[in-house]
């Protein structure tokens, strides 16, 4: 047979301009694959990352090395992407992250379209120590019933918050309500009282917005807060009033000038207390000739400067409006250097309210000291 007969055909089977055509498509297939592996993008993939562990306290900067990485790629650590993609070179891109929940992360290489690259289990973030104080909270526990405040005594445990240190004496129940902006109102319970007390409560310290903040129970602990408290008499509702470290406060002498119009002034006694019952720690001696001394659970006395004839300073008036110095005898505590009562700096110069159950007073300090 001839290879290539009178019609031009191969074997008498192919064209040759076939067969040409043929040999000429499979040699682009070699041609082809190596034009690919030349121009393609090689794969990118992550190698590590850096750190690690990072401490979950907010926001950080993480380091990722790898091999073929691009500037358009973005990385994420599970479920949370991160906020930055700093390309660097083809082996390191840095990533900013946003603060997220404690726990083992999957570090996870995006491009436009799909996951590239996975890092399992790679990026943990781990618990701040949790740095834990005691302070004494002052405050009333309200609405309980009659018939079981009793089994509320000084020992007594406040699960979750603290331990009862002294009580005072029971009252009909009233709770402080807060009313639109600024406007706070004691409101009456009916059918149960509120018992004042000290409770030695333990809570953590947690920065938020630049501050720390004592939280109990998951509520930050501040004046008129309520938080809600298991104890042996069913769950109670403690008002936080005042918040106090631990250490025994200072009997201070206050001397301050009260502003007002004579009726009121008029009102001064010696022996008066300020309207907290649970504020003060030991009885307070009156001034007063008597013998008479302020219950143990009194706040603030006052002494109207008796002389040394035994009679009271004349107030100083002009018109209607009228001044008198009087000393306060405080519970007070020094932090850093400085006398504070109630949350109240007493500083010379400072303004300071007066306000007992008849009523209430405001005046400049004049001096302040430890008791003698």
């Amino acid at each position: 047979m001839a290879i290539v007969d009178a019609e031009g055909r191969v074997f008498g089977r192919w064209n040759l301009l076939d067969a040409l055509v043929a040999v000429f498509v499979v040699g682009l297939i070699p041609l082809a694959y190596g034009a690919y592996a030349l121009f393609r993008a090689p794969a990118a993939q992550l190698a590590a990352v850096e750190p690690a562990k990072v401490l979950g306290t907010g926001n950080y900067q993480v380091t990722v090395r790898g091999i073929n990485l691009r500037p358009y790629m973005r990385v994420s650590f599970g479920d949370h992407q991160g906020r930055t993609y700093k390309f660097m070179d083809p082996t390191r891109a840095d990533i900013d992250v946003d603060a997220i929940e404690p726990g083992s992360y999957d570090v996870i290489l995006y491009d436009h379209a799909q996951e590239r690259s996975r890092l399992v289990q790679a990026f943990t973030v781990e618990a701040p120590a949790k740095a834990t104080v005691e302070v004494d909270l002052l405050g009333m526990v309200t609405n309980v019933p009659a018939a079981t405040i009793g089994r509320l005594t000084a020992g007594s445990d406040l699960p979750g918050l603290g331990q009862i240190q002294r009580v005072g004496k029971a009252s009909p129940s009233v709770t402080k309500v807060t009313m639109g902006a600024g406007r706070l109102f004691e409101l009456p319970v009916s059918g149960s009282v509120s018992l004042p007390m000290v409770v030695r409560a333990k809570c953590e310290l947690v920065a938020k917005n630049g501050f720390a903040i004592c939280v109990a129970l998951g509520v930050n602990l501040m004046p008129d807060v309520i938080v809600q408290v298991p104890s042996s008499v069913g769950t109670v509702f403690f008002q936080v009033d005042q918040i106090r470290t631990v250490a025994n406060p200072r009997q201070l002498e206050v001397r301050v000038r009260l502003v007002g119009d004579r009726e009121s002034l008029a009102r001064l006694r010696v022996g008066d207390r300020e309207d907290q019952s649970f504020a003060a720690i030991a009885p307070v001696p009156s001034v007063a000739a008597a013998a008479e001394t302020i219950p143990a659970q009194s706040g603030v006395s006052v002494s109207i400067n008796v002389n040394a004839q035994g009679s009271i300073d004349p107030i100083l008036a002009a018109g209607n409006v009228a001044t008198r110095d009087v000393t306060l005898l405080v519970p007070g505590e020094e932090t850093a250097g400085r006398w504070s009562y109630a949350g109240r700096d007493l500083q010379v110069g400072g303004q300071l309210t007066f306000k007992t159950q008849d009523y209430a007073l405001r005046g400049s300090v004049l001096s302040v000291g430890p008791a003698r």
